[in-house]
């Protein structure tokens, strides 16, 4: 029992069974996924566990312990990740040495209960091929964007990819991903000539949300440990937004000292103004970071 942090999904750049993600992020200090991850606020939640062999169970409630945001200084914010009562089920058996498939049902007051599968594989000795799938009854994301409650049909959200590990720690990982809550282009065009900043509300609100804006998208994932030097380390992405022909490409390199991290971040944005990634006000933008560990 305890604030945690709940991460589920097997993909890489985006999760539709990470259900706890929204609204959990209190500041953004990079865009890599793994830090949209891992730097962010937990749930309140009650928790229990069984395992034997082969095979897990979990099941846990999240209550609403808070109706609105506090982003004051040192505000445990309750009422951000725990605005609503929720709860989940997840399922998890060990067929093979290389199949542990893991089943989930969501449930969110005021929603329609949400089912979610994770399902990786090693295919060879350097590839591993995985799965990510939920689905339930939901409006768009434009609906819920501006605070409509339909109509309501059912979504399915999923990344599909493989990641091929290299034997000097280099990992590439592709990823096609898809969300049918998301804009499609008919819809995008309607968003963007409603109002010039209609656009940028609903991506600041899928920010918050943690989800795909659009209905496609093609994501390319690459890190490498110790390039050519110990202790140092690059990785990058690249997302291609198909609906809009938007592209986000971000790169980083880290090097690690024995108490600290000093990181260089670089980010760029290229698309037409009514594109997803073009809407954004900040073209490019590099990014200087010191992380001491106490």
């Amino acid at each position: 029992m305890g604030r945690i942090n709940l991460r589920f999904g097997v993909a890489t750049g985006y999760n539709p069974t990470d259900f706890f993600r929204a609204d959990a992020i209190r500041s953004i200090v990079s865009i890599d996924p793994s830090s949209l991850r891992e730097n962010r606020q937990g749930s309140v939640v009650v928790e229990s566990q069984s395992l034997w062999e082969g095979s897990s169970f979990l099941a846990l409630v999240s209550p609403r312990l808070a109706t609105t945001p506090d982003t004051a200084n040192f505000s445990a914010d309750l009422g951000a990740t725990n605005r609503s009562e929720r709860w989940l089920l997840a399922a998890s058996h060990q067929f093979t040495n290389d199949l542990n498939p893991q089943i989930l049902l969501y449930g969110k007051e005021g929603s329609a209960p949400e089912t979610g599968l994770n399902v990786s594989s090693l295919v060879n000795h350097s590839t591993v091929a995985f799965l990510e799938w939920a689905g339930g009854r939901a409006p768009t994301l434009v609906a819920q964007a501006l605070g409509e409650t339909g109509p309501q049909a059912y979504r399915n959200r999923a990344s599909l990819g493989i990641t091929y590990t290299t034997e000097f720690n280099l990992s590439v990982t592709l990823e096609h991903e898809q969300n049918s809550a998301g804009l499609d282009q008919s819809t995008l065009a309607r968003v963007s000539a409603y109002s010039p900043l209609a656009l940028l509300g609903f991506l600041e609100f899928t920010q918050q949300e943690q989800d795909l804006p659009t209905r496609r998208a093609e994501f390319v994932y690459a890190s490498w440990q110790d390039c050519g030097i110990k202790h140092l380390d690059l990785s990058g992405f690249v997302r291609f937004d198909p609906i809009s022909h938007g592209r986000t490409t971000w790169l980083e390199t880290r090097y690690h000292f024995d108490q600290a991290d000093l990181a260089l971040q670089w980010q760029m944005e290229t698309g037409r103004p009514q594109s997803v990634f073009g809407a954004i006000p900040t073209e490019r933008e590099i990014q200087i970071l010191l992380r001491w560990f106490l």
